[in-house]
């Protein structure tokens, strides 16, 4: 696990003259290492491993896969704010 959290330190350092990506860390083939890095994701913040089946969390997965690498994720405020303002709307109607 030393190389997972080497790769974690990597991509947390925050911008630098060349992007750090999870390709970049992690090679293109080391699936192993980013799927160990769902896993933690998982323990760490006691998520449900039912998780994994969600199709609306299979749809964000994709979408950011569709993105690409320039995706950034949400922040907590616009998580606990607009966006879940805009999803009582949609649930509403």
């Amino acid at each position: 696990m030393q190389d997972l959290d080497e790769a974690i330190a990597a991509l947390s350092q925050g911008p630098t003259k060349k992007q750090n990506t999870l390709k970049a860390a992690f090679g293109k083939q080391d699936k192993s290492k980013v799927d160990a890095l769902w896993g933690r994701a998982f323990y760490g913040n006691g998520l449900s491993f039912r998780l994994i089946n969600d199709p609306h969390f299979k749809a964000a997965v994709e979408a950011t896969t569709d993105f690409g690498e320039n995706y950034k994720l949400p922040s907590l405020v616009s998580l606990r704010t607009s966006l879940l303002d805009k999803e009582k709307v949609s649930v509403a109607t």
